[in-house]
């Protein structure tokens, strides 16, 4: 803005704070400040006089929006699923979201989803070896609160009369989840670690009504053909990715 040209927007108007921010070019004639957000990158060109009284033509600079990407992790299905390929269970999850994410897009959240296991009772014949995987698992989940930007999110066992468990609440949450956030515009691309086909309705409607992409990610060797289909991309969870994102105290 030329010496003596007045402002078209009040004293608190971004444009007149852009201005007394182009102090830091430091008598530079031209400065580009860039203000933006995911969506829109505005370009403000600040014209400084130069000596002599001429002014340069105004450089912009600018830099393209990148994709948001949330995560949402089906836990017991993805801790199945290393089971049955054998591979490593001790999972870095803030390293693998960060994997999953890659460097060219922004890594917004990830969500996990998974059940605690239900306390044994002390005449169970394998009360012992029952209660350190509920203690295991209590370790996890605590240690979880310590990686940044991962919410865990905890459904419920149901006993059944014949004695055995039910998994219950957690694909309903993760699906919601996925579908109001996508409503809300908080992500550009959704990546699903599962192999559950319930899920498969869920992806559709996030794709064909508000247009986000859903990436799936499974581990290698698990084909869940419905999800597969549905998805935007389909990438597998490799033995490699898996061993470059596993805890510190085990590489195995």
């Amino acid at each position: 803005m030329r010496s003596g040209a007045e402002a078209p927007y009040g004293a608190a108007s971004p444009l007149n704070r852009i201005k007394n921010a182009s102090t830091a070019c430091r008598g530079e004639p031209n400065s580009c400040i860039i203000l933006a957000d995911q969506h829109l990158a505005l370009l403000v060109s600040v014209q400084i006089s130069a000596p002599g009284g001429c002014t340069q033509p105004p450089v912009f600079l600018w830099s393209p929006p990148v994709d948001r990407v949330c995560i949402f992790i089906d836990g017991s299905n993805f801790y199945h699923a290393l089971k049955d390929a054998n591979l490593p269970v001790r999972v870095d999850l803030g390293n693998l979201g960060l994997r999953l994410t890659r460097p060219d897009r922004q890594h917004v959240h990830t969500y996990y989803y998974n059940t605690p296991l239900i306390r044994p009772r002390r005449d169970d014949p394998d009360y012992a070896a029952r209660d350190e995987r509920c203690r295991s698992q209590q370790r996890f989940f605590n240690a979880l609160r310590f990686i940044p930007n991962l919410t865990f999110k905890p459904g419920r066992f149901q006993r059944l009369p014949n004695g055995g468990q039910v998994e219950k609440g957690v694909d309903v949450m993760l699906a919601i989840d996925m579908l109001t956030l996508a409503f809300k515009d908080r992500y550009d691309v959704a990546i699903l670690v599962s192999s559950d086909a319930d899920f498969k309705h869920a992806i559709d409607v996030v794709k064909f009504e508000t247009g986000k992409t859903v990436e799936l990610h499974q581990v290698e060797g698990s084909r869940a053909y419905d999800l597969i289909t549905a998805s935007s991309v389909y990438k597998p969870i490799t033995a490699d990715i898996i061993n470059d994102c596993l805890r510190s105290q085990s590489r195995r």
